[in-house]
């Protein structure tokens, strides 16, 4: 190749790229609108990227867990605290770091929540470059990130429906209001070693390559004054006590504080036959609420969270709270729960 050849062809690549910029950063803007537009996996990330700059104290990451155990609106009415669920379905770790760097961009929380079943996600159990590279992707390029927004204008009707049908979403967090109780017992008590471990893939451990993205998390909330709390929502399906010890462990490895929830289920008023969503997976919005009033008094104890009720910059949280309590009432109402 000439060096007139290829002298042009860097120039058309150059020109490529920054038309790519400019098309991926006018996606971004469209789906980051909220409502249809935006592909329901990155809903929380989206709405974290609308609220005013440094309007949220707390951040809670994580996977599904996180998104339906805490409530913001419960937070809001018992501690004045403003906090977002930017948790995700199936949200793995390399994800989370590029998030939080995101968010990191636009708010200064005072503590960062990481739901730790997170550290046990599947994904995050043993390092895949192509976790990395997703992650990169959908951080730093709308146009891969969104990249079946084209679908809100072809099947319009249809999203509208399913956000309908899925709910209005307060701060990161949805209404779940169905009730499927879990009845298989105590699961946080010691359990007798019925199967050889395998010592090259041992359960419950908290792998290496886990430990490395939370050095990143971690250096990125320290240099940002954030505080990290671990916190292990009640979920029978996902916690024991080996992760329990697994977590403690790590936790104090790492200098970090840790709630375990599942430890604490009296104090917090669980009753698993009403706080169950789907049979000792989540908890309901019943449970949730439950969780977050805990969750409130606990942050309220450790952390100097600042309390907005009454300020003018935050009426529209209380505005917001009406329509969550309203919802919370039929929601209840529907499960039978009465409201």
């Amino acid at each position: 190749m000439t060096k007139i050849k290829r002298h042009k062809t860097i120039a058309f690549l150059g020109i490529l790229f920054l038309l790519l910029l400019g098309v991926t950063a006018g996606i971004g803007k469209t789906v980051s609108r909220g409502g249809i537009y935006t592909p329901h996996r990155y809903s929380q990330y989206y709405g974290i990227l609308q609220e005013p700059e440094e309007s949220i104290d707390l951040v809670v990451m994580g996977d599904s867990l996180g998104y339906a155990a805490v409530s913001p609106m419960t937070l809001w009415k018992e501690n004045g605290i403003a906090s977002y669920i930017c948790a995700q379905p199936g949200q793995f770790i390399p994800e989370t770091c590029k998030e939080l760097t995101g968010v990191l961009g636009r708010q200064k929380p005072k503590v960062v929540i990481l739901e730790t079943n997170l550290l046990f996600s599947t994904k995050s159990g043993k390092w895949n470059p192509n976790d990395s590279l997703e992650g990169e992707a959908n951080y730093r390029v709308p146009l891969y990130r969104g990249h079946d927004f084209w679908k809100v204008f072809v099947l319009k009707s249809e999203r509208e429906k399913t956000a309908e049908e899925e709910g209005r979403m307060y701060k990161g967090y949805t209404l779940h209001c169905a009730v499927a109780p879990y009845e298989g017992g105590d699961y946080m008590k010691e359990m007798p070693d019925t199967v050889p471990e395998d010592p090259l893939n041992p359960p419950d451990e908290i792998s290496r390559s886990v430990k490395s993205y939370m050095e990143i998390i971690i250096r990125k909330c320290r240099s940002a004054g954030t505080e990290v709390l671990l916190v292990s929502t009640p979920s029978p399906s996902n916690n024991n006590l080996a992760r329990h010890n697994a977590v403690s462990a790590y936790a104090e490895e790492a200098g970090l504080q840790y709630l375990d929830m599942n430890l604490l289920l009296d104090e917090i008023g669980i009753d698993w036959a009403t706080d169950s969503l789907d049979n000792g997976d989540h908890v309901n919005v019943n449970g949730s609420i439950k969780v977050s009033e805990y969750l409130g008094g606990y942050l309220a104890g450790q952390y100097s969270l600042p309390d907005h009720r009454g300020e003018k910059a935050y009426e529209s949280w209380n505005e917001e709270n009406v329509r969550f309590e309203e919802d919370v009432q039929n929601g209840r109402k529907w499960m039978g729960l009465g409201g």
